[in-house]
């Protein structure tokens, strides 16, 4: 018998490493598989956080139950990416089996857009390979250029935020919250981070919004070269 269930999750469980599998469960319900998320194992790590749990499956429609059993789906240990298509989501599509189609993660939710932002920074991720003040210079050069009001998110579940001195401050309460101001606002500067994939993922709801990603000068080329979390549209720069 023939088993039609496919159980799928990250390794790592953090925010970006969910939403590179995000268009899988529509992919594969559409090639007659069933879709169920995989309960927590020691085949994979927990969630960051439970709100990643729920803001990237909670609400596919595609993800029918939560169970244990075969891994199936996801970046699992010995599973070698590789860049055949030039495109990070594309690539692991490629990788499974599936016929290409998208490029940008996918969110299951209708935003509730908010009047007045304009621009929106967040410099956390969990990367240590940061030079703080070189970020520093490169956000206070984009935000003088933009000419717009930019505020800096904070939240419980940042690492390693770089504060840009002076700047005006906006906390989210969780990640709806952050996915509704990027479906609303003009620019986002960025640096990896999980909240990079989200705003890649709002790039389907709000497609004038210009995204700047900072990347450690060590992992710019490598990057780049991989398409590993680069997503078209974005405006890479070399810290």
């Amino acid at each position: 018998m023939i088993d039609r269930v496919y159980r799928i999750r990250s390794y790592h469980g953090g925010l970006g490493d969910e939403l590179q599998f995000s268009t899988f469960p529509e992919l594969f319900t559409a090639c007659g598989y069933e879709v169920h998320l995989l309960k927590d194992s020691n085949e994979v790590l927990p969630f960051r956080n439970f709100g990643i749990k729920q803001f990237v499956w909670g609400r596919n429609p595609y993800i029918k139950a939560e169970s244990s059993g075969d891994w199936r789906l996801g970046d699992k240990p010995g599973l070698v990416y590789k860049n055949t298509e030039n495109d990070f989501i594309k690539n692991w599509e490629k990788m499974f089996g599936l016929e290409p189609q998208n490029s940008l993660p996918k969110i299951y939710y209708s935003p509730k857009l908010i009047k007045g932002v304009e621009g929106l920074i967040d410099t956390s991720a969990l990367s240590l390979k940061y030079n703080s003040e070189r970020v520093i210079e490169i956000v206070q050069f984009l935000v003088r250029t933009s000419g717009m009001n930019f505020k800096q998110i904070v939240s419980d579940h940042q690492a390693n935020n770089i504060d840009i001195p002076g700047m005006e401050k906006i906390r989210f309460r969780g990640l709806y919250e952050a996915y509704d101001a990027l479906c609303s606002c003009n620019e986002f500067i960025s640096l990896s981070s999980g909240l990079h994939s989200v705003a890649a993922a709002a790039s389907r709801q709000n497609q004038n919004m210009v995204h700047h990603c900072i990347l450690p000068d060590s992992d710019y080329a490598w990057t780049m070269e991989t398409k590993k979390f680069v997503y078209p549209g974005i405006k890479y720069i070399k810290e």
